[in-house]
């Protein structure tokens, strides 16, 4: 499926459960975070752990969006 041919509806979501939901996901993912700058650690481990931090992040968002947010399919 390709943008063209779907695309979210976020004018009809429910937003107060997405969030909810972010809340919810992103809670372990602060505690990393707090962990990791509050610890010396080096610069590749630095690198390595932002592109996982990330990659969870992103991951997030599109599991809340996938279970609150309406997905429209164009003609």
């Amino acid at each position: 499926m390709s943008f063209e041919e779907a695309c979210n509806s976020w004018n009809h979501a429910d937003l107060l459960s997405y969030y909810n939901t972010i809340m919810h996901l992103l809670y372990p993912l602060y505690h990393d975070l707090l962990e990791n700058v509050l610890s010396s650690v080096s610069n590749v481990a630095c690198v390595s752990f932002i592109d996982s931090f990330y990659g969870k992040l992103v991951g997030c968002l599109n599991h809340s969006a996938d279970l609150h947010v309406l997905v429209h399919y164009k003609n």
